[in-house]
């Protein structure tokens, strides 16, 4: 087993370089360029950077989860681990176990600096487990991500589609204040001022569900499937098929990126209106450590 997720390491070695190359390239950016009285990265107080952070995990994610599993049947080398004396199962987990460590390298490398820092200047407002709830959090996002990308990886040339398709219905159900997306939402997660305990179950739960999916489904892999799938290419309305997701897929994606601006605004709940008069905005305040925010309720998030 050990060397099974050896080799798999070895297979992920050229994405973990550039994950922890471009880490460290933010890392180096924030002491350069930012002011010295601003909080230490990695603390509750820096929200700012939680987009990014998204964009990061869900870039490397598709990188990684795509490949993940269905990259052996594609190479052909998947007879060649069947012919191994261990299972499929063995070897799910050992796929899995390494993409994880690979994602989780930048912040677990982040986790060790801010402790690092706490420690050389003397730190004694940002307690150890401030960084340590911010990594939890980032950690169940990794995890989040790389189960939906392996999931979908098995949807094979219409991978993009497919996740196009995902972002849309998640931001129209967003747009529609369906109750329980918001739970699923990472966004929220990563920008919540308290340890978020139901996102991070909701998030954590919606993952291994995926993964159990996707474990049968490489399990599933081998002659009969592929027999399957191309007794299905034969078909008549296979050509068809391709060419409507050839052209849906920019239209998809075109959809789901210009859904949030242009799909009807979320109705301010009763609090908030009782809170606005005839023409003022109602206003809220923030403190962080060191300053103190007032603005808008509008622009709270």
């Amino acid at each position: 087993m050990i060397e099974l997720i050896k080799k798999e390491l070895r297979g992920l070695a050229p994405a973990a370089v550039l994950i922890v190359a471009l880490a460290a390239a933010g890392r180096l950016h924030f002491f350069l360029t930012e002011f010295p009285d601003l909080p230490t990265p990695g603390s509750d107080d820096s929200s700012d950077d939680s987009q990014a952070w998204l964009v990061f995990f869900g870039f490397f994610a598709s990188i990684v989860g795509t490949n993940l599993l269905v990259g052996e049947h594609a190479s052909g080398t998947l007879r060649f681990l069947d012919a191994l004396p261990i299972s499929r199962t063995r070897i799910f987990f050992a796929k899995v176990f390494a993409a994880l460590s690979v994602l989780a390298s930048p912040l677990l490398a982040g986790l060790l600096i801010s402790f690092w820092e706490l420690f050389a200047m003397g730190e004694q407002t940002h307690p150890l487990i401030v960084p340590l709830l911010v990594v939890a959090r980032e950690l169940v996002v990794v995890f989040y991500f790389l189960s939906v990308t392996t999931f979908l990886s098995f949807t094979g040339k219409w991978f993009a589609m497919a996740v196009g398709f995902l972002l849309w219905g998640f931001f129209w159900m967003h747009a529609n204040q369906v109750a329980w997306i918001g739970w699923l939402d990472p966004r929220q997660l990563l920008a919540a001022q308290s340890f978020p305990w139901k996102h991070c179950v909701a998030m954590l739960g919606t993952g291994t569900v995926l993964f159990g999916f996707a474990w049968l489904g490489f399990c599933a892999l081998g002659d009969r499937a592929e027999h399957f799938i191309n007794r299905a290419g034969r078909q008549r309305f296979a050509p068809m098929l391709r060419f409507l997701c050839l052209i849906l897929t920019p239209l998809v994606w075109i959809g789901a990126v210009a859904y949030p601006y242009l799909g009807k605004r979320a109705k301010p709940t009763a609090p908030e209106q009782k809170r606005r008069g005839a023409h003022e905005e109602g206003f809220g305040s923030e403190q962080t450590r060191r300053y103190d925010f007032v603005f808008r309720e509008d622009q709270r998030s």
